[in-house]
């Protein structure tokens, strides 16, 4: 083989190596710019997560302190307004209440019943429901419990029953809701409470 060839034969060979070695080195430098893009959208992605984590905490905390301010007004509805207007708002409908009570209980064959605000004379009784917000859920809830209430109160075998709900919430459809139910709904107004009821209504007997 001349020389010349040879030679020929080397600058191929070389040129060949020079292409798979630039070749090589694009390909490094593709690798690393990827490995710097997937750092970077780790990072970034760890940021968000980490970001989203603080939200979500400080979501929860704002929840759990606006239901611990519910449970406030709850208990300052029940015992500012509701009880102490208990007596003058049935008085207007000839129900001269004697007795009022707050969370009374009793349990029978292994039930419980609880009746938030509990009315009371020689001839009559009323429970009241309390909700901070009233749903007719709410009110269906409480209707089956007054069914039940003879069975868990039997001292009031000999008195009229009526229901009531009062809430510091109350929608205008839940509260025409409650009505058709043949319960008295007291809603807060102002400094005070009141009897929404009209005279048409016709309170129903448990």
């Amino acid at each position: 083989m001349a020389q010349q060839d040879i030679e020929k034969q080397i600058q191929e060979v070389w040129a060949l190596l020079e292409e798979h070695i630039q070749r090589f080195e694009e390909m490094r430098r593709e690798l690393d710019r990827r490995s710097r893009e997937t750092d970077r959208k780790l990072q970034e992605t760890e940021r968000l997560l980490k970001e989203q984590s603080l939200e979500t905490n400080k979501k929860i905390q704002e929840v759990s302190t606006l239901i611990g301010r519910l449970g406030n007004k709850w208990g300052e509805f029940v015992e500012g307004l509701v009880i102490p207007a208990v007596k003058e708002l049935f008085k207007a409908w000839k129900i001269t209440v004697t007795r009022v009570s707050r969370r009374v209980e009793a349990q029978v064959n292994g039930r419980h019943m609880e009746v938030d605000v509990l009315a009371v004379n020689k001839d009559a009784a009323i429970a009241i429901e309390v909700k901070s917000t009233l749903s007719t859920a709410d009110v269906d809830e409480f209707v089956k419990e007054l069914e039940q209430i003879r069975e868990f109160f039997p001292e009031f075998e000999d008195r009229k029953i009526y229901g009531a709900v009062a809430a510091v919430v109350m929608d205008d459809s839940v509260a025409r809701y409650a009505y058709r139910k043949g319960l008295f709904v007291i809603a807060q107004k102002g400094d005070t409470v009141q009897i929404l009821n009209d005279r048409k209504f016709k309170p129903r007997l448990w």
